[in-house]
C-alpha cells in the first residue's frame, strides 16, 4: 500500500515552477535513470491538467512521461488531457482537423509542436492510457469531484481511451463523466457580462453554516444571492467517502491553504500567477495544513 505520496495540483505547462516544486519536495534528477527520483522512494501523484495554458509543455510532457514510465509518478487525466485525447481519437484519420482544434483550444501546444507535429502524437497516445482517478483505499485522487455514486461507473472505464469509447456508445453518461473531470457548474447570465458565466461549485465546503450562494466561484464574477433560483439543489447531492480526497481544477485564489481536513484542493492558480501546490501525504486520515507545500 502506497502511503508516502506527494500530490500535485494543476501544472498547466509550467515546467520551471514544476521543477522548483520537485526540488522543494526533495526530488533530484537521476542521470542514470534520466528522471527525477526521491531519496526516500516517495512518488508524486499528478492530479490532471498538466498541459496547456503555459508555454513549457514539451518539458512537462517529457518529464512526466519519464517519471511515469519509470515508476516515479502516478498521473491522472484532467479535463485538458481528456478533451485533447478525445480530439485525437475523433480525428485520427484527419490530422488537419485535429490541428485546427488544437490551434483553437490548445494554442500553447500548437505553438510548441506546430513545426514538428508528429512529436506530440506519442504523448497523446500515452494520455489515452491514463486513469481518470486512483483509489489508494486510504486516500483518493481525482481531478474535480469524487462522488461515490459515480465510483462503479468510473471504475468500469478507468482509462481515457475506455471512457471515450464508452461515452461514444452511451452518450447519456456524458454528464457523469463531466462531473468527475470538470466538477459541477452553473451557467448564468450576469449584469456585468453579456456572455454566459460558468460558476464552479465548492463541493468540499458544503455544510449548513455556509450560504448556498457562497459555494459557487468564478475568477471574476460574484455569485450573488439573487442567483439562487438558478441552482438545481438535487444536482449538488454528492456521496463523499471518509478517506482523504486530493483534487485540483478549481483555480483558487490567494496563498495555498488546507481546504478541508479530508478534502484537499491543490489548484491555487499555479499557471495563472498563483502557486503550484502540493500536499506531502504519509498515510494520515486527517490532513495537516503544515504539509501543504508550494512555490
Amino acid at each position: 500500500m502506497l502511503v508516502h505520496l506527494d500530490f500535485i495540483g494543476d501544472i498547466h505547462g509550467h515546467f520551471v515552477k514544476f521543477k522548483m516544486l520537485l526540488e522543494r519536495l526533495g526530488y533530484n534528477y537521476d542521470e542514470s535513470l534520466k528522471t527525477y527520483t526521491h531519496p526516500q522512494q516517495r512518488k508524486i501523484v499528478v492530479l490532471g491538467d498538466f498541459i496547456n495554458v503555459g508555454m513549457q509543455n514539451k518539458e512537462i510532457l517529457y518529464t512526466l512521461y519519464q517519471m511515469h514510465t519509470k515508476q516515479q509518478a502516478l498521473i491522472i487525466a484532467g479535463n485538458h488531457e481528456y478533451f485533447l485525447a478525445l480530439l485525437y481519437h475523433k480525428t485520427i484519420n484527419n490530422k488537419n482537423t485535429l490541428w485546427y482544434y488544437i490551434q483553437r483550444d490548445y494554442f500553447p501546444l500548437y505553438i510548441e509542436y506546430n513545426n514538428k507535429k508528429e512529436d506530440l502524437y506519442p504523448y497523446i497516445e500515452w494520455m489515452l492510457q491514463l486513469p481518470l482517478f486512483i483509489d489508494f483505499e486510504n486516500a483518493k485522487a481525482i481531478h474535480a469531484i469524487w462522488d461515490e455514486n459515480n465510483y462503479n461507473f468510473l471504475k468500469a472505464h478507468n482509462t481515457v481511451k475506455e471512457m471515450i469509447e464508452f461515452i461514444a456508445a452511451n452518450p447519456e453518461y456524458k454528464e457523469r463523466l463531466n462531473k468527475a473531470i470538470m466538477g459541477i457548474t452553473i451557467k448564468v447570465n450576469t449584469n456585468n457580462n453579456p456572455k454566459a458565466t460558468f460558476f464552479r461549485y465548492k463541493w468540499w465546503e458544503n455544510n449548513q453554516e455556509i450560504p448556498i450562494s457562497e459555494l459557487f466561484i468564478h475568477k471574476k464574477e460574484h455569485f450573488t444571492s439573487d442567483l439562487r433560483n438558478e441552482i438545481d439543489l438535487d444536482s449538488l447531492k454528492i456521496n463523499i467517502p471518509n478517506e482523504p480526497i486530493f483534487f485540483g481544477h478549481y483555480n483558487l485564489r490567494g496563498f495555498p491553504y488546507l481546504t478541508n481536513p479530508t478534502k484537499c484542493c491543490l489548484d491555487f492558480g499555479g499557471a495563472k500567477g498563483g502557486y503550484l501546490t502540493a500536499y506531502r501525504w504519509d498515510g494520515e486520515t486527517i490532513l495537516d495544513a503544515n504539509k501543504i507545500i508550494y512555490v
